[in-house]
């Protein structure tokens, strides 16, 4: 062989029997073990990270994309290697792992690219996208914050079985919505807006959540060079109305005060909502008309340093309330606590219930629907008399929650715990509907398509044991409100990636 003769040739110096040697080893890998081929790999987006394994299951080669490799393809056989792509932490949040097998067949059919052949693979992308949201609650000081988070939004907006809600309104983001009621003609919602110290793009760039670095790991960290929480202070918050047949969206209030929980009175003529108008830093009950244009008048001012959310009027005139209890030395918020005033008697003066927070009065006034300090959703008798728990679970969907939580997504999480903000509440939004029979409210008991506890709607009994799931797409609905005109149900979601307020027939839900 020509080979078998350059090999024989004479060595003249020491470069040239290095290069003569690598020859040789070269030659041998050819005959024996097939020829080296060169591989760039690439990725769509770029920088995801690339292993190269081959039939033993020994990585060849591994880093970020794009990146170049040397494979072996014998002459017997068939020599195959498995390509993996990993999104990075924060290519995670939108896109999926991929895996393509290559031999060489397949190898000499990619495109070249250089000395090599290019293989490019596309990273797909998630059914559902990470909507920005910004959560309004209270921090441990008692300071109003927006809170930054995503939550998981799919395109699908139907439910199972087919069934397709109606978009009713449009907002495109959701800045902060706290507190959302239909009137009792079924014709108006009317919502609570925050308005935040910060520019709107600071808001854009807080739920940026690769921008949010890891927390230290070792015990004992200062907690001084732990990342600040996602968290923007309120310069205040506005009630906004819309008309369901249409109309565009009308300013009831429009100062910089924090108007919060809006909530329409039996009539549909007023609304209660919580406001600081009154005193700095703290909130009691208002009333305002419904169509706005007119004087504010007080129904709770509590002279206590606490604050009072959530107003709900029956019939009877009874309004219940939560108030906030807070340590009189640092100011720190301690627990809430249910009560009521203006009903008959025992309820005509302000009168403690129980405690929890979240109240929603049923329609004849005789009993309360409130989330309790473990969570859960339960429904108290105006009187305080007798309690039923509803709903049960809490903290082991708070479990859940957190093992199903990106790396991303956990540190920005980690970061608000680390500041006493609790960001996943199980069982929220509580509403009667208009016959008093059933309890409609958010849970997260359900499901998403990748099995995190996701929030949808459900219905019970006052009793708790006939409880139904009403939706069940793996975006979040809140807010839920039954039409009293309609066989109907409004409510807050993000489904179709935007959000919105959406509508779906009640009964047909409930049979799916």
């Amino acid at each position: 062989m020509p080979a078998a003769l350059l090999l024989r040739g004479p060595l003249t110096d020491r470069r040239h029997r290095l290069l003569t040697g690598v020859a040789v080893l070269s030659l041998a890998l050819m005959l024996l073990g097939g020829c080296a081929s060169k591989l760039l790999i690439e990725t769509q987006p770029a920088g995801a990270l690339v292993q190269v394994i081959d039939a033993r299951g020994k990585t060849v080669r591994s880093g970020r994309s794009p990146l170049q490799t040397d494979l072996q393809f014998p002459k017997k056989g068939e020599a195959k290697y498995q390509v993996k792509i990993t999104p990075t932490p924060e290519q995670a949040e939108r896109y999926e792992g991929q895996e393509a097998q290559l031999t060489l067949p397949g190898y000499e059919e990619l495109p070249v690219a250089g000395s090599a052949r290019a293989l490019t693979l596309t990273l797909p992308e998630l059914p559902y996208l990470s909507t920005p949201s910004f959560e309004v609650t209270l921090n441990p000081q008692g300071q109003w914050v927006g809170l930054a988070r995503k939550v998981r939004a799919y395109e699908d907006i139907a439910e199972t079985g087919g069934l397709v809600p109606s978009l009713v309104v449009d907002f495109g983001e959701n800045r902060g919505i706290q507190g959302m009621t239909l009137s009792p003609q079924g014709d108006r919602l009317v919502y609570a807006e925050a308005v935040y110290i910060d520019p709107p793009e600071s808001l854009e760039a807080a739920v940026n959540l690769p921008a949010v670095q890891a927390l230290p790991k070792a015990k004992g960290a200062d907690k001084a060079s732990v990342n600040p929480p996602a968290v923007y202070l309120l310069k205040g918050a506005n009630l906004r109305g819309i008309n369901i047949q249409g109309g565009g969206v009308q300013h009831i209030t429009t100062e910089d005060y924090r108007d919060l929980f809006p909530s329409f009175t039996p009539d549909g003529i007023n609304l209660l909502f919580s406001s600081n108008r009154r005193r700095a830093g703290l909130l009691d009950v208002l009333r305002i008309k419904a169509g706005g244009r007119s004087g504010i008048s007080d129904i709770y001012v509590n002279h206590r340093d606490s604050m009072v959310l959530n107003p709900t009027q029956a019939k009877n005139g009874t309004v219940a309330f939560a108030a906030l209890k807070q340590d009189p030395a640092s100011g720190r918020l301690i627990g809430s606590d249910l009560w009521t005033v203006h009903g008959p008697p025992p309820n005509e003066f302000p009168t403690s219930i129980t405690a929890g927070h979240s109240p929603a009065i049923s329609p004849d006034g005789k009993h309360i629907a409130y989330i309790a300090a473990d969570d859960n959703l339960w429904v108290v008798a105006v009187d305080g008399s007798t309690k039923t728990q509803l709903t049960s679970g809490a903290a082991e969907i708070r479990t859940r929650y957190r093992a199903s939580l990106s790396e991303v997504e956990r540190r920005l999480y980690q970061a608000n715990l680390a500041a006493g903000i609790q960001q996943v509440t199980p069982f929220r939004d509580p509403s009667w509907t208009p016959n008093g029979r059933h309890i409609l409210y958010s849970s997260m008991q359900g499901v998403d398509p990748t099995g995190r506890p996701n929030a949808d709607l459900w219905v019970t009994n006052r009793q708790g044991d006939e409880r139904r799931q009403l939706t069940t797409n793996g975006s979040a609905d809140r807010y839920p409100m039954a039409d009293p005109e309609s066989d109907a149900i409004y409510f807050l979601s993000n489904r179709g990636k935007s959000w919105g307020v959406w509508k779906v027939p009640y009964n047909r839900v409930a049979e799916q």
